[in-house]
């Protein structure tokens, strides 16, 4: 296929909608690439994936789908939606949906044309056992979805597999501080190491399995924990007690643009719960990630170095924290994530959902 295909279909041109579709990374136009920094913070879904690929060579099933809209037939067209289905080195990823636009401006008739067009043409790409989750802005999905179902004919699970609020912080609403220790403790708050992997392993294991439908095996697992720790995107809180090391909590950080790092996951087993430990951990990366060091340019020549050193300047860390979640958005609150816990929502601050498909291959993300 080629790296690019352009459609205009006709029953829809006097609304000005077109769609773009690239097979390819290093074909998505400077327009494109623009879009997703301006949205940094939501693209986090999308824009470190397409910039990991761009240096590799062009990868089997990866697909990026634009929605543009010109509002008249001489008008340059305005970038909208930017949908996303690709895999990484854990498998399959959903269908990530970014909007350039405000999420109240995300009414269902303004959806209505551009999702039945995104759907038909995904549909046009690749087989509906693909699509095993949808994962966008919340009106995004629900539109999405349904237009996919219609579309396809493919059952939509009953309750949505994640319904989160996006939230972030920066260095103006980081809340420094320091928590009690236990007498008999002493912590060690730190990446990772090639000698954690079984460790991290189990923590994997222990985080997926409130993750239905994406249960991790064994094999899975330590898949996953080598990943992470390879790629220096593990941090771990250590308990030294009695003369033995323990991992007491996993932070992670797998999807890292430039003036981003994103928080994928945090998990303490339950013998150190309510220790502070998540509280502690989360604090730690994000105090590590916004520190400002030298400019990002001045590491494109030194690849080998990026991948640490990318998450000490960040402008933001962003995660999405479960709306049945009370006690991990205390500790997020906490440390400095805004619109949490009935305080007002602040500026990227929105509700993401994410839709299961059923008779879906599942992935992994």
């Amino acid at each position: 296929m080629p790296g690019i295909a352009q459609y205009k279909p006709a029953h829809t041109s006097a609304l000005g909608i077109y769609l773009s579709t690239y097979t390819s990374a290093r074909s998505l136009p400077r327009h494109v690439w623009t879009a997703l920094q301006e949205n940094e913070r939501a693209a986090n879904v999308i824009l470190p994936h397409a910039l990991a690929s761009i240096c590799k060579e062009d990868i089997p099933g990866q697909l990026w789908i634009t929605c543009e809209t010109a509002l008249t037939p001489n008008a340059e067209p305005q970038l909208e939606f930017i949908l996303s289905c690709v895999k990484w080195q854990m498998g399959t990823y959903p269908i990530f949906i970014v909007s350039t636009l405000p999420t109240s401006s995300l009414t269902p008739a303004f959806l209505a044309p551009r999702v039945a067009m995104l759907a038909a043409e995904l549909q046009v790409w690749v087989p509906s056992s693909r699509v095993y989750s949808i994962f966008a802005p919340a009106p995004l999905t629900k539109a999405f979805s349904q237009a996919w179902s219609n579309v396809t004919g493919v059952e939509l699970e009953d309750q949505p597999y994640y319904a989160a609020r996006f939230t972030n912080c920066s260095r103006r609403t980081f809340v420094d501080r320091s928590l009690t220790l236990l007498p008999d403790c002493v912590y060690n708050l730190r990446l990772a190491c090639e000698d954690d992997i079984p460790a991290v392993a189990a923590l994997c294991k222990g985080f997926a399995s409130d993750a239905d439908p994406f249960i991790l095996d064994d094999a899975g697992a330590l898949n996953e924990a080598t990943y992470l720790v390879n790629n220096k995107i593990a941090w771990v809180h250590e308990v030294l007690r009695n003369g033995a090391s323990e991992l007491a909590c996993l932070v992670a950080t797998t999807r890292n643009s430039d003036n981003v790092a994103t928080i994928s996951k945090v998990y303490t087993p339950p013998a150190w719960r309510k220790r502070g430990c998540a509280e502690r951990l989360v604090r730690r990366v994000c105090k590590q990630s916004v520190r400002l060091t030298v400019a990002s340019w001045h590491l494109k020549a030194h690849s080998q170095l990026c991948s640490f050193l990318v998450t000490q300047r960040k402008q933001w860390v962003v995660l999405y924290v479960a709306h049945n979640n009370p006690a991990a958005a205390k500790v997020y609150d906490k440390v400095g994530f805004t619109g949490l816990c009935g305080k007002p929502r602040a500026d990227g601050v929105d509700d993401w959902l994410e839709i299961g498909c059923r008779n879906a291959e599942i992935g992994h993300w």
